[in-house]
């Protein structure tokens, strides 16, 4: 994306004319992709065309119950959004820590983005050769080692030696990932052939009515990263160290708690970095009592001084909005040399 960029929108990525632009020939490739997969798959199920499936519903339910497959595959896929979200490492280390020039993050995206034809290719080789079960279980194993990898890279390696290393960690993950891609609809195929082995019965419908299941998990699970933030975000034993190389800090935080709690220890522990703080921002009161005031020497307080959120109406986006414009907007003049 860059690089199309660079040449549709003289670099700017923000503007909506690059994705138009860039979208549809992947929508109309994918399209007959996709029509190329359905011409060549060939139903494999082993059943007379007269038979007539008569299982009832709770014995269908009991029967998907039992089948551990099943369930091991399922428990797998429901769990393994956790780790979505490290693919966004790569923007970051482009976008946040200037790691690298616009032509080599789109020459890295290009590599990343390819990784999972690879795997795709040796997918059925190593699947004929080693068994489904052994390439599942190496392939599941080194997918935690690469995503593991990561952490202490990012951690100890300056930014643009770090983006080149993660590239390796996320090709080298994206390519045993991808035998995920030929191993899934293999596994379940033999999941369901497995059910009508043991049973008689055909029940596909059922495995995909179960598998809704899942969707009820990833809602319950889904609170575990915001749980995950709130325990090891920015507290008093480790702020310290998170905001020591931060010129500017500035605060956003909607529990007072942790608004007093970063607010004392900047004005404790760094009263020479630049702290900007937002206060009194509730309710549907007069847009312009906020404003912006400079404390001391480093330390501005933006808002209306006075909304509680307790007073009833609480938060109110426009208000929000208005106060977090004061934030950035002083930030820049910081910046600038402006204040």
């Amino acid at each position: 994306m860059p690089m199309a960029a660079k040449f549709l929108t003289n670099g700017d990525m923000t503007d909506l004319k690059l994705y138009r632009y860039a979208y549809p020939p992947m929508v109309i490739l994918g399209f007959l992709l996709s029509i190329m997969v359905y011409a060549n798959t060939q139903e494999k199920i082993i059943q007379a065309k007269t038979h007539v499936v008569q299982v009832k519903f709770i014995d269908a339910i009991r029967a998907v119950a039992k089948n551990k497959y099943f369930w091991i595959i399922s428990l797998a896929g429901w769990i393994g959004f956790l780790e979505a979200s490290y693919g966004t490492i790569l923007q970051w280390l482009y976008q946040y820590q200037h790691a690298c020039t616009e032509g080599q993050f789109a020459l890295i995206q290009t590599i990343n983005g390819n990784a999972a034809l690879w795997g795709m290719l040796m997918a059925p080789w190593a699947i004929r050769r080693f068994g489904k079960k052994r390439v599942l279980l190496v392939t599941n194993f080194l997918n935690v080692i690469f995503i593991a990898s990561i952490y202490p890279i990012v951690v100890n390696v300056d930014p643009r030696m770090c983006i080149w290393l993660v590239l390796i960690c996320l090709f080298s993950n994206g390519v045993v990932g991808a035998f995920a891609h030929v191993l899934n609809p293999s596994i379940q195929g033999d999941i369901r052939d497995y059910q009508q082995y043991v049973t008689g019965e055909r029940i596909d419908g059922m495995f995909s009515t179960v598998g809704l299941i899942g969707q009820v998990i990833t809602l319950a699970t889904s609170g575990v990263l915001p749980a995950v933030y709130e325990a090891l975000g920015i507290t008093t034993e480790n702020a310290v160290a998170l905001l020591q190389e931060a010129d500017i800090v500035c605060e956003a935080f909607d529990n007072p708690e942790a608004k007093a709690m970063l607010t004392n220890l900047v004005l404790e522990q760094f009263p020479q970095k630049y702290f900007v703080a937002g206060s009194g921002m509730a309710g549907f009161g007069d847009p312009n009592m906020i404003r912006t005031r400079k404390l001391t020497e480093h330390f501005y307080l933006c808002g209306d001084g006075c909304s509680d959120v307790a007073d009833g109406v609480g938060l109110v986006a426009s208000r929000v909005m208005i106060c977090a414009a004061h934030q950035a907007h002083t930030i820049l003049r910081i910046l600038a040399k402006e204040q």
